[in-house]
């Protein structure tokens, strides 16, 4: 009997914390700043791919920001996630892109891993780290190409 409730009780907090990640990602996609801001608190550290680490959510809010005036379109397609009993959940996805001012709308693609730490199970939002592992190369390839940014 205690290993059904123990089981049971896993599957909660893995459900929960899938509708967490799920809940991220509408933010971005709906690049409501206000929003995305609940999930990060003022100790949170979060790293983009090889960018510097930025600490508190204000900080993770502003790049967030510059991100979305880039982007037309911004979509994530989760794949698969995977939640650990010492508080990591990971989640793997497809990042959909289309640039600001993009005269083709090409839509760009990429392969993530976002890697999010924090207390499992709790009814809070705000994660400890939060981590991404993508190539937005060929992003700014575009970006340039379309002339939203100087090289």
């Amino acid at each position: 009997m205690a290993a059904n409730w123990l089981a049971t009780l896993r599957e909660d907090v893995e459900t929960w914390e899938t509708n967490w990640v799920h809940r991220l990602l509408v933010q971005v996609e709906r690049k409501d700043a206000e929003g995305l801001g609940k999930f990060f608190g003022e100790n949170t550290e979060f790293q983009f791919g090889n960018q510097t680490v930025l600490r508190g959510g204000a900080a993770i809010v502003a790049w967030h920001t510059k991100l979305w005036e880039l982007s037309a379109s911004i979509k994530k397609d989760v794949i698969r996630t995977a939640v650990t009993p010492d508080g990591l959940i990971y989640a793997t996805l497809n990042g959909r892109y289309i640039i600001e001012g993009d005269p083709e709308e090409r839509e760009l693609a990429f392969p993530m891993l976002l890697v999010v730490e924090k207390t499992l199970g709790l009814m809070e939002d705000e994660a400890k780290r939060v981590e991404v592992y993508v190539d937005l190369e060929p992003f700014w390839d575009r970006v340039r190409e379309v002339g939203r940014v100087k090289s």
